[in-house]
């Protein structure tokens, strides 16, 4: 009987090599993301989430593919009550990560939208100290066993009625600006070895309001750099679109690249809402999608990992929040609803190839 690896893997090759040409797929071996990705130097995951527990095939496919995982440590999951944490999902991620011998990152200590309501009802003169509280906890307990942090998420907000722009959030009304500087110190003391990141979205494309958020992000980064914060990357989320033609990202990486940061694109996937019903030519749009990004993106040898958010169709956040009109499922992630690779997966090989050409 054929174990569940071996299934993964022959219905990788059968699907892969229905829709690219089995000559091509022999020359690969059956080659998985994260073996292909680290042949390009690169690390290639997810997040994995709590619901995935209860799927062993899909743990499997986690084992077969990936070489990270996200962790997600939401503060309103994590510290839902002042002083009350709660740390067995992201415990469990963990532990899996560690019998299958997976990094993690962690997903993420200081975001506005995951702040829990009681944050806002804290006096302005104990602020400070619950930041630094929630962050050391977390850190230390994790600490030696994080690959990276996403310390800070989404700050910045082109539309934001501040000049520096930053996101109103309980952060910035509290401490102002130097929330973030007081972050990633205390993540730095909690854990010297860890990655530390800055995370955000809505700066991989060529609109007038990406422009202005690459730049404030070029800022904020330039003035942590010179204050020594211990910053060591930026992550960049990507949930792009299938018209994606992001010309301005190159040399925004360069001057990333040139402060001396890592790169990670951290929340990669490709919305298909508005492409036709037909599967067949959604499944090769997106993946043309991908192709094209990430051809793009990893012409800068600073990016050292590439996160899809999601791992299969099943877990995408998009069917929620950028569902179809005609009511079929999304389809943004490299294997489908039933786990199935997809053209995304040859897209993304090709794509690891290419960088490793």
């Amino acid at each position: 009987m054929m174990n569940r690896r071996a299934f993964v893997k022959s219905c990788a090759v059968a699907s892969v090599a229905s829709t690219f040409g089995a000559s091509m797929l022999r020359a690969r071996g059956g080659e998985s993301l994260k073996a292909a990705a680290a042949q390009a130097g690169l690390l290639y995951g997810s997040p994995l989430f709590p619901q995935d527990f209860n799927k062993p095939r899909l743990l499997d496919l986690y084992e077969e593919q990936t070489s990270i995982i996200a962790a997600t440590v939401y503060m309103r999951k994590t510290q839902p009550d002042r002083g009350h944490f709660d740390l067995s999902a992201p415990d469990r991620v963990l532990d899996f990560a560690r019998s299958k011998r997976i990094q993690v990152r962690g997903h993420t200590l200081i975001y506005g939208n995951a702040t829990p309501d009681w944050v806002r009802d804290v006096p302005r003169d104990q602020a400070e100290k619950v930041l630094v509280e929630h962050v050391r906890k977390l850190v230390s307990r994790y600490a030696g066993q994080m690959h990276s942090w996403d310390v800070v998420n989404e700050a910045i907000d082109p539309n934001s009625d501040r000049q520096d722009l930053f996101r109103r959030t309980p952060w910035v009304e509290h401490l102002d600006s130097g929330y973030i500087e007081l972050a990633f110190r205390t993540a730095a003391e909690a854990d010297p070895k860890a990655i530390l990141t800055y995370n955000d979205f809505g700066i991989e494309g060529d609109a007038p309001d990406h422009d202005v958020k690459r730049r404030a992000i070029l800022r904020l980064l330039e003035q942590l750099k010179k204050k020594d914060t211990p910053i060591g990357a930026l992550g960049i989320q990507s949930h792009i679109g299938p018209q994606w033609h992001g010309t301005k990202l190159r040399g925004f990486l360069r001057e990333v690249e040139q402060m001396g940061l890592k790169i990670f694109v951290t929340e990669l996937d490709v919305r298909d809402k508005d492409l036709p019903g037909d599967i067949s030519a959604r499944d090769r749009a997106v993946a043309e999608t991908y192709l094209r990004y990430l051809n793009a993106v990893l012409e800068n040898r600073a990016v050292e990992a590439v996160l899809t958010w999601g791992l299969y169709d099943g877990d995408s956040w998009l069917q929620e929040r950028q569902s179809r009109s005609d009511g079929k499922h999304v389809r943004p992630l490299p294997f489908d609803e039933e786990m199935r690779p997809k053209p995304v997966v040859e897209a993304m090989l090709r794509a690891f190839g290419n960088r490793r050409g």
